[in-house]
């Protein structure tokens, strides 16, 4: 069975959620070593307390359990400062993280009931690939994602395709003539000369309404006087 355009934005954010946790715990684990979640995670995220982790869970199963926002949300906070992250995850990467994000929220929310279209699919997947692609090791990862974006232009060049009608016979009459647009009102209204020189008086064209309201109508030389 074909996979949906959703599935197919599940699939990508699944990739890229992996790989932003294992960047998460080799770059804690460089600074706080075995103390990582203790020391790296908990003091730096204030919600950590409502992060449902199950007992006796190690700190790997812990981090296993986060979800995209989560891991997001340690990196976004000690992007922040510089420090650990500096050097390891570019700021072009980091502006690849919030796109995803992004694209996550409209899943969550805009395409919770709907399929979105393939173009969105396409885009979320090509932003993965390239927030991946970028720290040059995860290439199994990369062409995970590579995949689906191969996938994906399959898909959408499938529905482009359009079968070619039978061109009606011209000699027929079957053809009609096609309708020649209207000239633009510039080409064919042209103001009068003191209106395009700007020398004329604004009062030329307007009525006096005080006349008319005292004496219920104006005589014909207001309304009908021409402009000569």
């Amino acid at each position: 069975m074909e996979k949906t355009e959703k599935e197919f934005c599940e699939e990508t954010l699944s990739v890229t959620t992996d790989v932003l946790r294992m960047v998460i715990i080799s770059t804690l684990k460089k600074d706080f070593g075995d103390q990582w979640w203790k020391q790296g995670v908990e003091p730096k995220i204030s919600d950590v307390e409502s992060f449902k982790i199950p007992d006796g869970y190690t700190d790997e199963d812990k981090i296993k359990n986060a979800d995209f926002p989560f891991l997001l949300k340690i990196v976004k906070t000690y992007y922040l400062s510089g420090d650990p992250f500096e050097g390891v995850i570019s700021k072009r990467q980091f502006n690849y993280l919030m796109e995803i994000r992004l694209d996550r929220n409209e899943m969550a929310h805009k395409y919770m009931t709907v399929e979105p279209p393939t173009s969105f699919a396409e885009r979320m997947a090509d932003t993965a690939f390239q927030f991946i692609s970028d720290f040059g090791i995860f290439k199994d990862q990369a062409n995970e994602v590579s995949d689906i974006e191969k996938q994906l232009a399959a898909k959408n060049k499938a529905i482009d395709v359009v079968p070619s009608e039978s061109k009606p016979d011209d000699s027929a009459g079957l053809v009609p003539e096609e309708s020649s647009a209207l000239p633009s009102w510039r080409t064919i209204a042209y103001p009068r000369p003191e209106i395009t020189k700007g020398d004329f008086n604004s009062g030329t064209f307007a009525l006096n309404l005080s006349s008319l309201m005292v004496n219920g109508e104006t005589n014909g030389s207001t309304l009908e006087a021409p402009l000569s």
